[in-house]
């Protein structure tokens, strides 16, 4: 009998120490996930709002430029871009699809932009709605 209340007791040891960690009141933290982890500052940020849009719904990039988006809102959204969805997700030859995932209020997504052309995106949660953005990124030197 003994060896068993050893590892009872061993067991509400263990419990009582995951139970604690658990309640420590920590901040929330902002995710990101990223293609590109140097930290260079984005060339531009879109931000994502309950009224079911991307703001602003359309921006010119260079090349090479980092995307950020962010939610704003209230209720979770994304920002994807997949090929084959079109005319809705549009992505230019060669370029990689993205999917930021469910990005709840306050956190981040962050691309590289290497491809020219039109990138068209939407989030999957509030398509119905709309809820549409679209990047045309220029050529290395075209910018202004």
């Amino acid at each position: 009998m003994a060896p068993t209340k050893t590892a009872s007791q061993g067991m509400l040891v263990v419990f009582t120490l995951a139970l604690a960690a658990c309640s420590e009141s920590d901040p929330p933290t902002e995710t990101t996930a990223a293609d590109d982890s140097d930290g260079d500052a984005a060339a531009i940020v879109i931000t994502m709002h309950d009224d079911m849009r991307f703001d602003p719904p359309a921006a010119e990039i260079p090349a090479g430029a980092v995307v950020e988006w962010v939610n704003q809102g209230d209720i979770p959204h994304t920002a994807t871009a997949r090929a084959g969805n079109e005319p809705l997700e549009r992505l230019p030859a060669g370029a990689d699809e993205w999917d930021s995932g469910l990005l709840e209020t306050g956190e981040r997504f962050r691309m590289t932009l290497e491809t020219p052309g039109e990138y068209h995106y939407i989030c999957t949660l509030h398509l119905a709605n709309d809820m549409v953005g679209r990047i045309e990124v220029l050529p290395a030197g075209e910018s202004d």
